[in-house]
């Protein structure tokens, strides 16, 4: 799958700094950042790589369960990191960054994809850079994150019984990595043949700005 940074996990762990990355996408105060401000079309549950007209991000990956909950990853084009994040429930959506009005998203194209859910053999050591930033953090088997001995501080959990399509629900607390603001963003974590050589890829919000990060073992 050739989702927004997928092209970049190829290059390595040593180009990191340069492709993996943070979009930090400032949001209007005057807009509420938790209420449905999109408007999203019906899709069948799984992931796809898709072609998204009506917002300004243009292309990317969604995510969707059975019940119709889900995400929507854009970024202006395939190679690069995901800048937009809709959360969708049923054909409401939550956008981020807020905007001044209500997107509707349209569906130009989709393509499935397959995309393999993590197990509790994900426990283990990984490295990951955030706002320009190493971490490092250590998951456990059922998918509690703790933070390791780096400056940048990232804990939370990933829920391995909540899918969404393959990618599964993760919430997570930065502190003191960079550019990224103290505090909780939500989202999701996947991984395919396409995210080689990271282990997993990880989007995740926080109502104001997008944080999208490839992770290496």
């Amino acid at each position: 799958m050739k989702s927004p940074a997928f092209m970049s996990a190829r290059l390595g762990l040593s180009a990191l700094a340069a492709v993996a990355g943070l979009v930090a996408c400032g949001g209007d105060s005057s807009v509420s950042v938790t209420a449905p401000n999109s408007v999203i079309p019906a899709t069948a549950p799984g992931a796809a790589l898709a072609m998204v007209s009506g917002d300004t991000a243009g292309s990317g990956t969604t995510f969707f369960n059975a019940t119709g909950q889900g995400f929507v990853l854009l970024s202006p084009d395939g190679d690069a990191p995901t800048t937009v994040v809709h959360v969708a429930d049923n054909t409401r959506g939550r956008r981020a960054p807020a905007v001044n009005e209500f997107v509707t998203l349209r569906y130009e194209r989709t393509t499935a994809q397959t995309v393999v859910p993590l197990t509790s053999a994900v426990a283990g050591s990984y490295q990951t850079l955030v706002g320009g930033r190493p971490a490092r953090f250590v998951v456990a088997a059922d998918g509690a994150i703790t933070a390791g001995s780096t400056d940048c501080k990232l804990s939370g959990k990933i829920e391995l019984a909540t899918l969404y399509g393959g990618a599964q629900a993760v919430s997570l607390q930065s502190a003191n990595c960079g550019t990224v603001a103290n505090g909780t963003f939500s989202g999701v974590v996947f991984t395919g043949a396409d995210t080689a050589p990271a282990a997993w890829q990880l989007v995740a919000e926080n109502g104001a700005s997008v944080l999208d990060v490839l992770v290496y073992r």
